[in-house]
């Protein structure tokens, strides 16, 4: 199993109150970012558990995997109201465990789903993938760059910031 598929399983466990494929892949030190906000595994999954009725996550898509990085985009909508947002999770591996992951979101001002070859009945995966309490706060995708320190990486990010956004333009005509 690679490791985005890993990642993808594990938050779909987590929709049914398991969290043993998370236990397994996380390193004890794990920590996530998200909307400015660094908590530790066990803030994170109080985070899930507490939003895990109000979200479906639409089928996710892996930008770019590696031995100690993997990125990965999806989807989300808000159960009970007409909201969505688009975001893309950074996860950082040390020694085969994830030790740091970190999700941009943009608030969407239309329906992802529509026109796609999927829908939001076909992905009913109630999900909380590291929403916390102020997540509507709006993101730009340019912030990007901040997901990490290494130059490297950060090249990496911002080649797979530029090809979703010329998938977007592409993709709006």
């Amino acid at each position: 199993m690679t490791k985005a598929s890993q990642f993808e399983s594990a938050w779909r466990q987590l929709s049914k109150g398991d969290f043993t494929l998370l236990g397994e892949i996380t390193d004890p030190s794990f920590q996530a970012k998200s909307q400015g906000m660094i908590v530790d595994l066990e803030a994170y999954i109080g985070i899930i558990k507490s939003l895990t009725d109000s979200i479906i996550i639409g089928p996710f898509r892996v930008i770019y995997e590696a031995d100690e990085f993997v990125c990965v985009h999806r989807y989300s909508k808000f159960r009970n109201a007409e909201i969505f947002d688009t975001s893309i999770t950074a996860v950082s591996y040390k020694d085969q465990k994830i030790i740091f992951q970190e999700s941009r979101r943009e608030e969407l001002d239309y329906d992802p789903s529509e026109g796609q070859d999927w829908n939001w009945e076909d992905n009913e995966r109630v999900l909380g993938i590291d929403y916390e309490i102020h997540m509507i706060r709006k993101q730009q995708i340019h912030n990007l760059k901040e997901l990490c320190q290494d130059p490297v990486l950060r090249k990496a990010v911002f080649w797979i910031a530029c090809l979703v956004a010329f998938s977007v333009c592409f993709a709006a005509g």
